[in-house]
């Protein structure tokens, strides 16, 4: 069938072709770090180019970050280190990354091909390069193995804040569960901030990280790599270990497992870092060679979107303070003219009266033409935009619901009420519900007591009991 996307994308590599002949054979070197509280620096090299990336503590326990052993730092910076090469290729393409002052074992060399791979297919495709070229991530054997040194943790939860709707309904759920809990925020701006203020928790820690400007002022490529949710889980687990916290825990759902698009060998998922594939090898990769006793899981995996929203929609209080839109959160506003809008808009419409949509949006998004149509693209195109949404069929549904909740909705020009009505014609909400919203998908991490602790929600939905 044809697909615009893999076109665009085939064309694009034969002009890559002929543009780049001198991608193949290089190094992307990892030769370092240093400490002192509350910067951590990351040496890289390529050829003689050298860069510096730094991690900035913004708020942290300086005794902890102090009392941390050279050992415990090089094993747990150098998984941090390898997790955000992927920014680099936009420098450059590499074929292989080596870490050059300590030894990886070929356990470790497999996971990080994996999940460097993975993360790189997006940006690979979308510039024309072979989304399955070979990455290979060696070590130097002539070095040490590092290790990180055992301690006791406590029985305490570290929570990942983006911002949303997830992290948010993450924090009520652990509270309900009378948790000691703390909030860590990579980039601390207006909403992650009014999160954590609106929360139980007022025990927060959070910091920044800065590339080296060479990576993006001197790339070869107009696009930015993903490794934000991976590279945010490594601190998290970096920090968790260094105060002694048990559990990290992410908001990550089960809706993102699915990848946008298949090409040859490579499933192509904008939210790979985030999909269960790479939460499970990442959950066994830290407790073999990382840190045996901390605990890493996403609390929401059993739930698909539009269950998350379904819960969250309880906690009104959330309501003005949270967004969830990537291009205007450091803004402290939805952009409220790109597809994560459309499709934040779309559930939570079908399990809210219009003031509460007005209260998240500030207006009825509705009335916008091109959310309208991010509407239809999500409910009938071919591939997922290149955001964080959900499926297909679990946007249909909630069209389906959103049309009966609101029976006069109508607009002055396309696309019309009409145009939703055909997007989901076919659309059974009662057995469409089953699956998107009052199943429990057991491919997950979650230790026993919080799986009681979810399965205590009703899985009844609103939409459907208010309209009966």
């Amino acid at each position: 069938m044809f697909n615009k996307e893999k076109t665009k994308h085939y064309i694009k590599r034969a002009i890559n072709k002929v543009k780049y002949t001198d991608i193949q054979g290089k190094t992307l070197c990892f030769d370092g770090f240093s400490t002192s509280y509350p910067e951590i620096k990351l040496y890289y090299s390529v050829g003689d180019k050298k860069f510096t990336n730094k991690i900035i503590y913004r708020v942290c326990d300086e005794d902890a970050f102090n009392a941390m052993e050279y050992d415990s730092w090089a094993a747990l910076l150098t998984h941090v280190a390898f997790l955000l090469s992927p920014v680099f290729f936009k420098y450059d393409q590499f074929d292989f990354i080596k870490c050059t002052f300590g030894k990886v074992t070929k356990e470790m060399s497999d996971f990080y091909e994996f999940a460097i791979t993975n993360m790189l297919m997006e940006f690979r495709f979308l510039q024309g390069l072979d989304p399955n070229r070979d990455i290979k991530v060696i070590g130097n054997n002539d070095k040490k193995y590092y290790e990180t040194k055992q301690k006791q943790l406590i029985d305490k939860t570290l929570i990942l804040n983006g911002g949303g709707k997830d992290s948010s309904l993450s924090g009520e759920i652990i509270h309900t569960m009378n948790k000691d809990a703390c909030w860590f925020t990579v980039g601390l701006n207006e909403p992650r901030r009014l999160v954590v203020e609106q929360s139980h928790f007022e025990e927060s820690i959070h910091l920044n990280y800065f590339l080296d400007d060479s990576i993006r002022t001197e790339g070869k490529f107009g696009y930015t790599p993903l490794a934000s949710a991976t590279f945010a889980t490594t601190l998290g687990v970096l920090t968790s270990y260094m105060l002694g916290y048990r559990y990290v825990i992410l908001s990550n759902e089960y809706s993102a497992n699915e990848p946008n698009l298949v090409i040859g060998n490579a499933h192509v998922n904008h939210q790979f870092g985030k999909s269960f594939a790479f939460e499970e090898r990442y959950h066994h990769f830290v407790k073999k060679h990382l840190v045996d006793d901390v605990y890493y899981f996403s609390l929401m995996r059993p739930w698909y979107e539009l269950k998350i929203v379904e819960v969250f929609s309880n906690y009104k209080q959330y309501f003005d303070k949270f967004i969830s839109c990537n291009i205007g959160i450091s803004k402290n506003q939805w952009c409220k003219s790109c597809e994560k809008c459309a499709f934040i808009l779309l559930c939570m419409a079908a399990f809210n009266d219009s003031e509460d949509l007005n209260s998240v949006f500030g207006e009825n998004l509705f009335e916008k033409k091109k959310i309208r149509q991010h509407i239809l693209t999500l409910t009938t195109a071919q591939t997922k935009p290149w955001e964080c949404v959900g499926l297909k069929e679990e946007c249909k549904l909630a069209l389906a619901l959103t049309l009966k909740r609101f029976p006069d909705m109508e607009f002055e020009e396309a696309p019309f009420r009409k145009d939703f009505e055909n997007a989901c014609q076919n659309v059974d909400i009662e057995k469409e519900s089953l699956t998107y919203i009052h199943h429990f998908n057991n491919n997950h991490l979650l230790p026993e007591e919080f799986v009681n602790a979810l399965k205590q929600f009703s899985s009844v939905s609103k939409s459907i009991r208010s309209n009966d």
